[in-house]
This record gives structure tokens, C-alpha cells and sequence, in this order.
């Protein structure tokens, strides 16, 4: 039961510590549960894939094992020292060194990709580069160079790619006993893989738990915006630029989500990515129309959620925003639909966002809005919440008017002082 809660590493630290903690309480008594835990741990870390991990691991568990038992102790250091002897990268220091410079490779390579040409050979050069590397470090590093060809329009390698160093070793991961590694490798090539077959795509997908798909989900929507690897920088003031067609692949991944913060994030990414593109007029109100779908179905999630429409409404004046100038009975509306949100926090945010999405027919409107915004944060009782309602707004009110910011904030440091 601990190891399926996690990945094997994971499961390891935590069985020895079980195991230290029975020892010290009373060997004797726990001795049948220790040796079942023993038993586990043992099959933990042979399933192990990276070399120095299980190593570092191994000399680890030799360590706090021999206050239980120094046969068990010796077993795990004369089997780290044989992994190790047999390894050309014995230790994690070395291999994020050596996994990056093959990133390094991999990036300076994708300048010279054009269409048209012949790259058989440099795929096995990258064959070279990532023998002595363990499978799931390799599929990550394979997962760079074929989005690197996707980027370059050079679909036929970015499929050769996904199909033959891939999807094989996913499927071997699948079967094996770590789990949660697979889960994490998937989650590096999920992007190359939803843009080579959305079918199989879902098919992995649904094979994962339920508390893992949304995030998987995210990741791959985040690549498909950013357009460059999980493992690439990014420029902190970057600013999406997506065709019609790439935000539609988004919102496609968005509707698989349950998660009502994950929905409403990209919901709001999306937004603004509608917002600042030159779309035609049916295809934004496509978009709208989607999205307006989506949160009628999706939001809001009382399983798994916040019980109220918070994040209902805060889509909804999200998509309302691209295209709406709300009148005085519109942003009264919306002024009481807030005021029914039974959440003092939840209310000065939904007015933040109302006042920071929406455009305005004057400043004035705008102005309104963002001091109810402080005045239900002014209800809040002293805490974290109150706080942080204020330090979200303040910024959006020095922007809309100096004057009313001065007074603002120095009425919030005589109420805190």
C-alpha cells in the first residue's frame, strides 16, 4: 500500500523509515511486520530504473537497515557497490551533467533541421549519445528532439521519432512495477504523443489515476502554448501566439479536465490568447461558444471542488471580457451574481477579476468595481486571506488611479498596524 501511493524511490524512504521507526518502538513485537516490510522494499528497488538513483539509494538503505539488521544492511551495500562498478554514470551529479549536454546537443541541432533532408545519420549519432543512459532519462531526451522537428514542420522524423524510441519504451514502463516512474515519464512525452495520435494519446491518458490526468492534461496544454519542451526555458514576460487550429487543440485537452482551478486557469489563458490574436469573427465566436459550453458542463465540480459557482462565474466573466462593454444594468447583474458567492475571500476576488478582465465604457466603472473589491476584503478577518485579497488588487488600483491607491493603502497599513 505505500509504494502504490508513490514512485518506488519514494516508497523506499518511506518503508525504511517504517521499518526504523518499528525497530526502535519494539523489534520483537514488529518483527513479522518488518520482515513483510523488507520483503517490499527489496522489490521496490530492484524496480528501480536509473542506475545512480537505485545506488545512492542503495548505500542509503544499508545505513539505516543495520540497526535492524546488518546481513540485510551488508546485502544493500554489496549490491549498490556491483551496480556501481558496472555503470558508466554511477552517480546523479554526473548524469544531470551528461543528460544536459545532450539537451545542449539537441537544441544547437534543431537550428540546422529544414525540410526536405535526410537525418538518418544524426539519429543515430543521438542513438550513441543515450546508450548508457536508462530508458526513462532516454525517452525524455527523445521526446525534445522530436518536438524540435514538429516545431521545424518536419513531420515524418517527428513521427519516426515518437514511433520507434517512444511509444515502445512507454509501453514497457506501463508493465512495469513502478508506476508512479511511468507516470512521470509519460508526463515528459504526453505532448509528442497527443500531436502524433490524439486516439492513443486518450488511451494512455485513461489508463492513468484520475489524480494524475489533470495535470498531465496541463502540461501538455503549457507545451503546446510555450511550443518549446517541458524541459526548456522561458523568457518570464513570454506572451502566447496560437493559430486558430493550435487553440483549438488546447481547448480540446482543457474539456478533458475536472478540476475546477485547472479548468479556470486555462480558460483564462485561452482568453487572453483570443484576446490579443487577430481571429476572424466566426472563429472567435467559436471559441466563445466552446468555452461558454465547457463551463456549463464542467463548472462548477462539487465532487471534487468548491461548492459554489466561484470559479463558474470567474469563467464566465472571463469570456464575457472578449467582447463585452457591460452597461450600468449589466454590471449590476453581475455586481449580484457575486454578492451570492457565500465567501467573504472568494467575493473581493471575483471583483478583482471583474475589474482587471472586463473592459470598461469608463474608468470611473472600473474604479467602482475594484473598491468593492477591498471593501469585502475589508470584512475579512486579519489573516493570510485578507492579505492576500489586498496585495492581488493593489496593483490594478495604482494603475487605475494614484489618488485612490494613496488613500487605499494607507488605510490598510493604520487597520493592520
Amino acid at each position: 500500500d505505500i509504494v502504490s501511493l508513490s514512485d518506488s524511490q519514494t516508497g523506499c524512504y518511506t518503508i525504511a523509515n517504517f521499518i526504523k521507526i518499528l525497530s526502535d518502538a519494539d523489534k520483537s513485537k514488529y518483527k513479522r511486520t518488518i520482515d513483510g516490510l523488507i520483503s517490499v522494499l527489496k522489490e521496490s528497488w530492484l524496480a528501480l530504473d536509473s542506475p545512480w538513483t537505485k545506488i545512492d539509494l542503495g548505500f542509503y538503505l544499508a545505513k539505516e537497515l543495520s540497526v535492524y539488521n546488518v546481513d540485510i544492511a551488508n546485502e544493500y551495500l554489496n549490491a549498490s557497490l556491483a551496480e556501481k562498478s558496472g555503470q558508466p554514470i554511477d552517480s546523479a551529479a554526473t548524469a544531470v551533467t551528461y543528460v544536459k549536454c545532450v539537451l545542449l546537443c539537441v537544441r544547437s541541432f534543431s537550428g540546422l533541421i529544414k525540410k526536405h533532408n535526410n537525418y538518418d545519420d544524426d539519429l543515430k549519432v543521438f542513438v550513441d549519445l543515450m546508450e548508457i543512459l536508462p530508458e526513462g532519462e532516454r525517452v525524455r531526451l527523445w521526446a525534445c528532439l522530436s518536438y524540435r522537428f514538429l516545431l521545424q514542420g518536419v513531420e515524418d522524423y517527428f513521427k519516426k521519432i515518437v514511433k520507434t524510441y517512444i511509444i515502445p519504451v512507454l509501453n514497457r514502463l506501463k508493465n512495469k512495477k513502478d508506476q508512479g516512474f511511468y507516470i512521470y515519464i509519460f508526463k515528459h512525452v504526453a505532448a509528442p504523443i497527443y500531436q502524433y495520435n490524439e486516439l492513443l494519446f486518450s488511451e494512455y491518458l485513461n489508463d492513468m489515476p484520475l489524480n494524475e490526468q489533470d495535470d498531465i492534461l496541463a502540461n501538455t496544454c503549457d507545451i503546446l502554448v510555450k511550443k518549446v519542451p517541458l524541459e526548456d526555458p522561458i523568457d518570464s514576460d513570454f506572451q502566447a501566439n496560437l493559430e486558430y487550429e493550435e487553440l483549438l487543440q488546447v481547448l480540446n485537452l482543457v474539456k478533458k479536465m475536472e478540476a475546477d482551478n485547472w479548468i479556470y486557469i486555462w480558460i483564462k489563458h485561452i482568453v487572453t490568447v483570443v484576446k490579443r490574436n487577430q481571429l476572424v469573427k466566426e472563429q472567435k465566436q467559436s471559441i466563445i461558444l466552446q468555452l461558454e459550453n465547457l463551463i456549463k458542463d464542467k463548472l462548477p465540480n462539487i465532487k471534487t471542488g468548491i461548492k459554489h459557482d466561484g470559479y463558474k462565474l470567474a469563467a464566465e466573466i472571463l469570456v464575457k471580457s472578449i467582447n463585452i462593454s457591460p452597461d450600468k444594468s449589466q454590471l449590476e447583474e453581475l455586481k449580484n451574481q457575486i454578492y451570492k458567492i457565500d465567501n467573504l475571500s472568494d467575493q473581493s476576488l471575483l471583483f478583482h477579476i471583474l475589474a482587471e478582465e472586463m473592459k470598461f465604457r469608463t474608468q470611473g466603472q472600473k474604479l467602482e468595481i475594484l473598491k468593492e473589491a477591498f471593501s469585502k476584503a475589508d470584512m475579512i478577518p486579519v489573516g493570510f486571506d485578507k492579505l492576500k485579497r489586498y496585495e492581488e488588487a493593489l496593483p490594478l488600483l495604482a494603475e487605475t488611479s494614484k489618488p485612490e491607491f494613496n488613500r487605499m493603502f494607507a488605510k490598510i497599513v493604520d487597520n493592520l498596524i
